[in-house]
């Protein structure tokens, strides 16, 4: 598995870096706002939060808030300390808001034939004696709210409990993420969930965003539902909706959709016309007869939400030398889209992971010496600084050196001037080499895998002995050799694993265009026979994933090994 950092702690960084860790990748998150932090730059806390799906049919958006909804409906179901709770929702519709901003957000969730009536439950359209006066028609159906406060803490206590980090720091450029992984090593790979700061991030600078402002207000009264219409008489760019949030988290009141839009104070006037047209639309906020008066008021607040023309960018790009994921510009449905965004981008790590060991077995070709071939009885050949076999026989004055690429099979070395003085064994390679023997006896060794010969700059003519470090170097040699296989063996098997792998992922990409290209209404039962199929490959994918990984560990460890006795053997020559 890989080391990875992932840039922002929103809702979109926190469940992408669990859905990571789930994978058993070593994830640090880096942001420089945290859970329970209140910043105009931080926009998840703002938010409602529900699920409204508002992304047009056939889109990618689509996908992501389905495969988003089936999680959320879990979380609800299984774990009530998530802050994750079933509401029942109205959507009302005014004819007259056709062309407004929020009417336009808004199209999707008023139409009676709704693409996702079979996704979330009990889908209907109201009868007319359920409408609000000024409503034309509305909708009905079972969402969820989410209390931030307690959701954002959550997600990251479930990274942490995975051994993810979450470092608090403010970066310039996309490049400086690679370095602050925990693990001290660079990171093989940077997610970026930055939303709006990608707008400035250094290497992104995406010109594509801009902020959409928005204000709310919490309250500590229950409205007993959750619900929102197309527009007010206020501005077509201010909206009207109710959420209840759960575990004392308050109820929402907003809000407004202002493209452009920096300013991060409260507007006093927006917020006096949130709260009357909250109690227009659901009189029961208040006791009979009170007006804004009647709320118990918790705070004001201001968000930017991350709006991104043409949508949100999930996809991967290398900048520099840093392979980068993006996740960003979710606008105002960050948290309906957290996770089919986040498997999204599992998609494109596993791609881009199999593109980086693509390109570590093909360094390993361009570079033979870290790919030794196997050896037969009667050769050793292995990596090019390691290729020669020599045996050097210091008899005398005389020096062989035997099966030694393009140097003499045998030389005769000039007499010393003393019969006591050293033998010299030359070759051409890089340097000239020098074994030291007592002339006055025959020492014979092997050298192999290019060993050094032993060297001395001594100018006397004591004798140096060398029995003891040739049958060192000789027995450094064997086993430098059965390494060099062993690495052979490992980069065959990663090289298999690989394809293997290629093979399975294009198999569970088919599957998953084909479920994700049925009509809507078939996705629950396409998604019922595909599963068994799916989480089988997605288990074969895993555990050759895992043997691969582990191919690449040893073969790393391997070479570790060998280049530690390389190193030993130079020591004991010099």
């Amino acid at each position: 598995m890989a080391n990875i950092v992932v840039l922002g702690a929103g809702v979109s960084g926190l469940t992408t870096a669990l859905l990571l860790a789930r994978k058993g990748h070593k994830v640090t998150i880096v942001a420089k706002h945290m859970p329970g932090d209140y910043d105009i730059e931080y926009a998840s806390p703002w938010a409602g939060a529900n699920s409204l799906p508002v992304a047009k049919p056939g889109s990618k958006a689509q996908q992501y808030e389905t495969d988003t909804w089936y999680e959320l409906e879990k979380l609800a179901t299984n774990l009530p300390e998530a802050g994750v709770h079933f509401q029942n929702n109205h959507i009302y519709r005014r004819a007259k808001d056709a062309d407004s901003a929020v009417g336009d957000w808004f199209k999707e969730l008023i139409r009676e034939d709704a693409w996702f009536k079979d996704v979330l439950p009990n889908f209907r359209v109201l009868d007319k004696s359920e409408l609000p006066p000024g409503i034309d028609s509305g909708t009905g159906f079972t969402s969820v709210c989410i209390n931030t406060a307690l959701y954002l803490p959550w997600l990251a206590s479930q990274c942490l409990k995975l051994g993810a980090t979450l470092y608090r720091g403010d970066i310039s450029h996309i490049s400086e993420a690679a370095s602050l992984h925990h693990f001290g090593s660079l990171a093989k790979l940077v997610i970026n969930c930055t939303g709006l700061y990608s707008l400035r991030l250094g290497g992104v600078q995406d010109t594509k965003l801009y902020p959409a402002r928005g204000q709310i207000v919490v309250v500590r009264n229950d409205p007993g539902i959750m619900c929102s219409t197309s527009g007010t008489d206020d501005g077509s760019d201010e909206a009207c909706y109710i959420m209840h949030r759960a575990a004392g988290g308050g109820t929402v009141l907003g809000g407004c959709l202002q493209a452009g839009n920096w300013e991060s104070q409260v507007d006093p006037n927006l917020a006096i016309r949130i709260m009357k047209r909250a109690i227009a639309l659901c009189p029961a906020l208040v006791k009979p007869g009170q007006g804004i008066e009647g709320l118990d008021i918790v705070r004001h607040g201001v968000g930017l939400r991350p709006m991104r023309t043409g949508g949100i960018r999930v996809e991967k790009e290398r900048i520099g030398d840093v392979d980068v994921v993006h996740n960003y510009g979710h606008g105002g449905y960050g948290y309906q889209t957290s996770f089919g965004c986040s498997l999204e981008v599992l998609k494109l790590v596993n791609e881009v992971k199999l593109i980086q060991r693509i390109a570590f077995i093909e360094t390993m070709r361009m570079y033979p010496e870290l790919n030794p071939p196997t050896t037969d009885k009667t050769s050793h050949e292995s990596m090019p600084s390691v290729a020669k076999k020599r045996k050097v026989t210091a008899d005398a004055m005389t020096a062989v050196l035997a099966e030694d690429t393009g140097c003499a099979s045998a030389v005769k070395l000039p007499a010393a001037k003393k019969k006591t003085g050293p033998a010299i064994a030359q070759d051409d390679d890089t340097s000239t080499r020098e074994a030291i023997a007592p002339p006055s006896r025959g020492v014979s060794f092997n050298f192999n895998f290019g060993d050094a010969l032993p060297q001395t700059i001594r100018g006397d003519d004591t004798p140096v002995k060398v029995e003891g470090q040739a049958e060192r170097l000789q027995e450094l040699s064997e086993t430098n050799t059965r390494l060099g296989m062993t690495v052979q063996k490992q980069m065959n098997t990663i090289a298999k694993l690989t394809e293997s792998n290629a093979k399975l992922a294009s198999t569970v990409g088919e599957l998953s265009e084909r479920l994700a290209s049925s009509p809507s209404q078939d996705v629950r039962a396409n998604s019922a026979m595909g599963d068994e199929r799916v989480a089988q490959l997605d288990v074969e994918l895993q555990a050759a994933e895992a043997a691969q990984d582990q191919a690449l560990v040893r073969a790393d460890e391997l070479q570790t090994r060998a280049n530690a006795l390389d190193t030993r053997e130079q020591a004991l020559s010099s």
